[in-house]
């Protein structure tokens, strides 16, 4: 059986390689019987292997980029507690929204009260949170047993036109 990758949404790596480092990935898989993240990077280290190219070699630049990946762990595991009916209720307290138009790039991390204050970014939340959940149903769609919740999807789906 021959299998065709392609790149989920948000994915690190261009669309167009997608399928040649999923074809790597599934032998390294195989090869080692599962794979481990260390297993993959020492397997790309190699100058020649297809996955070479999606790691940062230089140690300076990828502590650059760690430290702003960890800064990013950090402001998307903040929840705030806050009173409702009486009970604690927590919300997720920083969302990554654009802060122009959206063909700019130019995002930033908002509290969940600046969201709730302004359309265009709550707009974007909500965008990004039915592309999760297409993303989620994608991943459990083989699960029949999870149909009711598919359902709700849908109908919510239609109703936001997002």
């Amino acid at each position: 059986m021959q299998l065709v990758f392609k790149a989920a949404s948000g994915a690190q790596f261009a669309s167009a390689k997608a399928n040649m480092y999923g074809q790597e990935l599934f032998r390294l898989s195989k090869e080692h019987d599962g794979l481990t993240p260390e297993t993959v990077v020492k397997e790309a280290r190699n100058i020649k292997s297809p996955l070479h190219e999606c790691f940062e070699w230089d140690d300076g630049m990828a502590a650059g980029y760690w430290r702003i990946h960890q800064a990013r762990q950090i402001l998307n595991h903040f929840l705030i507690v806050k009173k409702v009916n009486g009970e604690d209720r927590e919300i997720k307290a920083f969302f990554n929204v654009n802060i122009e138009d959206s063909t700019n790039g130019k995002s930033r991390y908002m509290t969940v009260f600046s969201i709730a204050e302004s359309a265009d970014f709550r707009g974007q939340v909500l965008k990004g949170a039915l592309e999760e959940i297409k993303s989620w149903r994608q991943r459990y769609d083989e699960y029949k047993e999870l149909g009711l919740i598919f359902g709700a999807i849908e109908e919510t789906q239609r109703k936001l036109k997002l």
